[in-house]
């Protein structure tokens, strides 16, 4: 019977995920399943047994709708969570939480203020330049942005840094730090490039960018939604989902070898209390992850 493998943490991020397909179809916001999300959706008929997250995309013309709509429609223990709220984020793309739960992830550690619940991803897409050299120089851009806004959000605390280039993002945090600069600087810079190329846009027709991988991927795929089954619900996915999985992940269909079939995150979770209960006890946090 669907949902019966799902695991707690599964169920609670299924009931934010009903609540978003119930207002995005009743406001008209299309949206398609993203990355381990459709894999999930047409391998497993619901979610990879092992995920404990679900990712969607949402046109970057619809996301100020989508926003807002949210705001005014969602239960009250659901919010929205974003560089706008948060300081302590890297994230380029809005998160839809329950608040009565607590997930948080190992570099939010030591940031109270970015400790969140159980989380859906609503990640924005746009489209990209046909021309080769502008496709290329924007993307090049989206990049620089996306770095300096990690270093500038994270320039006034001392937090081990991620991903590649660590010494040069050091070096970014330092200089960042002692500039008159809000916060939001290079995010709002990030969302302008965003804005500039809407993705229903018959002008740039090839490719879209999905900025929390940084892939490029062709428009084709996705003209049209198609609905698969998911746990005890459905999801969309764009027709051309087997040309898109298969661009990113190869062989999708392939089960990884069980070594590798683990959570891609490493979170402090409490599915009973609010992660504002952490907010003053931070201590059990970092022990947790020590």
């Amino acid at each position: 019977m669907a949902g019966e493998h799902m695991n707690n943490v599964q169920e609670k991020i299924l009931k934010v995920y009903k609540n978003m397909l119930f207002i995005c179809e009743e406001n008209n916001i299309p949206f398609y399943a993203a990355g381990g999300t459709a894999i999930g959706a047409v391998r497993h008929h619901g979610f990879i047994p092992w995920d404990d997250d679900l990712d969607l995309f949402v046109p970057i013309e619809y996301l100020e709708k989508l926003r807002k709509v949210l705001e005014n429609s969602l239960p009250a223990q659901y919010l929205i969570y974003n560089a706008k709220c948060v300081v302590h984020t890297s994230s380029v793309w809005d998160k839809v939480h329950d608040s009565f739960t607590t997930n948080i992830e190992f570099i939010e550690r030591e940031l109270p203020d970015a400790y969140h619940g159980i989380w859906i991803d609503i990640i924005p897409i746009m489209s990209l330049p046909n021309n080769c050299f502008l496709r290329i120089l924007y993307v090049l851009k989206v990049r620089m942005y996306k770095v300096l806004n990690y270093c500038l959000r994270y320039s006034d605390v001392n937090v081990e840094m991620e991903g590649r280039f660590i010494l040069l993002k050091r070096a970014l945090k330092k200089i960042l730090k002692n500039l008159p600069l809000d916060k939001n600087f290079f995010y709002n810079r990030i969302f302008k490039l965003f804005k500039k190329y809407p993705f229903d846009n018959d002008k740039n027709d090839r490719y879209f960018l999905s900025p929390s991988n940084m892939l490029v991927t062709k428009k084709e795929y996705f003209k049209e939604v198609i609905w698969f089954d998911f746990e005890d619900t459905r999801i969309p996915l764009p027709n051309g989902y087997d040309g898109y999985l298969t661009d990113w992940f190869d062989d999708y269909l392939q089960l990884p070898p069980e070594t590798e079939r683990v959570s891609p995150h490493r979170s402090f979770v409490d599915l009973e209390k609010s992660y504002s209960n952490y907010k003053n006890n931070v201590k059990i946090v970092i022990d947790f992850f020590s």
